[in-house]
């Protein structure tokens, strides 16, 4: 049931970040959601570990007119 209720919340978040046009306010919407599973102690997906590097990756490129 855990794996289940975890993928479910991977795709919410997955959803919301892909319709967010701000590359800035996606990547803290992802560093949110990291933490809140940090805090409950639970196992952070890698599916959303990748997207806040690519987002970090992202902002990067946006901060220096790529």
């Amino acid at each position: 049931m855990a794996s289940e209720q975890t993928r479910s919340d991977v795709t919410y978040v997955l959803a919301q970040i892909e319709q967010e046009r701000d590359t800035r306010q996606a990547y803290i919407k992802i560093q949110q959601q990291l933490e809140a599973y940090r805090q409950r102690g639970d196992a952070v997906p890698s599916e959303l570990l990748h997207m806040e590097k690519d987002l970090a990756l992202a902002c990067c490129s946006e901060s220096q007119g790529r």
